[in-house]
């Protein structure tokens, strides 16, 4: 379980790193569910990147994506 849950972790900070530049503030776009394990992954790695779930953005504001994290 501890090695399938670190090999998970490596794995989404490295697909995070191929689409997230390190110096520029970025925002990451996730499930509530998903936010809070993305966020403790994230915070020591991404200091600029910000992780908000869907309900977290207010009516009426646009969002544009620029990529996907699959």
């Amino acid at each position: 379980p501890y090695t399938t849950l670190f090999r998970s972790r490596r794995d989404l900070l490295a697909r995070i790193g191929r689409k997230v530049d390190r110096t520029e503030p970025a925002i990451l776009l996730t499930s509530s569910a998903a936010r809070y394990f993305v966020r403790q992954c994230t915070e020591s790695n991404y200091g600029n990147l910000t992780v908000l779930s869907h309900n977290e953005i207010p009516p009426g504001v646009r969002v544009v994506s620029i990529g996907l994290i699959q």
